[in-house]
């Protein structure tokens, strides 16, 4: 039986023939280098969130000639330059001149010369990168045909930050249209969920309050926190992996792209901090004609949150976004700097 779209990341999940074979279309040069047989033996979580995210925008019809579809903390991730292969427009955002910790996974110039971070070819004139904090979305309400956010709410500021993120993408998305996320989920440890400094992990109830509900979307099956054993026997230390996720991105230089990594140890399914073990959820949810399917006005993001929203961060200043284009022409620099600073308003 294939597995559900909404539930665990499991190991048994990259053997499944269609999940598999989405994860070769998307990482067509990680199945190059790791040969015949990927993702078998390379059982990545990052793979499956986003062979996940496509197999559900294509199920559920998301993926056609005329759709919009958004991106959500999208980074440089290759599921946003892989879409443009089917939809009419993508639209990836992220915090990109945003300036702290995340800056390598969401570059600032991936707003002007995002051919730099594409592993591989792709068709430019169908890709809007833009910068938008997730927890408010500038766009009008009923706009996308599918939205995707995989690895990224657990790091927006808390649960209620979550819950405005999800508010926000089930209001833009289209009546019929279907949302995909992945986050972090708590499979085990001394409470059901945790929120640390930058990262939730979510518990079941969580999942249901501040993304469910919080959407005003419905599930499109069932809900299973089921973890097999096999996938249980595959937990370890995060502190294992960080020497080298560093490597890799100081390796990437100034282009990182998400997911590209060569683990020591596989499967990488399962972590262990401080006492808990989490892994990667996926959820995918329908906006259906009882929009909202719950109440969720407290969901909606607080005129705090859209003045911050409005450029209070600490960012760039224009020079600076000058200064990181050098060696462009003077042209393009003005049009990057118009398009940039356009969104202030």
């Amino acid at each position: 039986m294939p597995p559900g779209h909404n539930k665990l990341c499991e190991v048994e999940d990259f053997a499944d023939a269609e999940l598999a074979a989405t994860i070769r279309e998307v990482f067509a040069a990680d199945a190059d280098r790791h040969g015949a047989g990927f993702p078998l033996g390379r059982e990545y979580r990052k793979y499956w969130e986003i062979g996940m995210a496509v197999r559900g925008l294509r199920q559920f019809g998301a993926l056609h000639d005329r759709s919009l579809l958004l991106g959500v903390g999208a980074g440089t991730e290759s599921t946003i330059f892989h879409l443009t292969k089917f939809a009419r427009m993508v639209f990836a955002t992220d915090v990109y001149i945003q300036q702290d910790h995340w800056s390598s996974f969401a570059p600032t110039r991936m707003l002007w010369d995002p051919e730099a971070f594409a592993p591989f070819p792709f068709d430019e004139r169908r890709l809007v990168v833009q910068h938008m904090d997730g927890r408010f979305l500038n766009y009008p309400d009923d706009t996308f045909d599918g939205i995707f956010s995989s690895g990224s709410i657990e790091h927006f500021g808390g649960l209620q930050d979550a819950a405005f993120s999800a508010y926000e993408m089930g209001r833009v998305l289209k009546p019929g249209g279907i949302m995909t996320v992945s986050t972090e989920f708590c499979v085990a440890g001394p409470t059901p969920g945790v929120e640390w400094p930058g990262l939730v992990l979510f518990s079941a109830e969580q999942l249901r309050t501040y993304v469910v509900e919080a959407s005003g979307l419905e599930p499109v099956d069932d809900f299973s926190a089921a973890v097999s054993e096999w996938t249980r026997a595959t937990v370890r230390p995060l502190s294992f992996y960080v020497d080298e996720i560093q490597a890799t991105i100081k390796a990437q230089g100034d282009r990182p792209r998400v997911g590209e990594v060569t683990w020591s140890v596989y499967p990488h399914i399962l972590l262990e901090q401080q006492g808990y073990t989490f892994g990667s959820v996926h959820l995918a949810l329908r906006k259906t004609d009882r929009y909202p399917a719950a109440d969720n006005a407290w969901a909606r993001p607080t005129p705090e949150i859209v003045r911050e929203r409005r450029w209070r961060p600490t960012i760039r200043s224009a020079e600076g976004v000058a200064a990181a284009a050098a060696g462009k022409s003077r042209g393009q620099l003005a049009s990057t700097v118009r398009r940039i600073w356009r969104r202030k308003g």
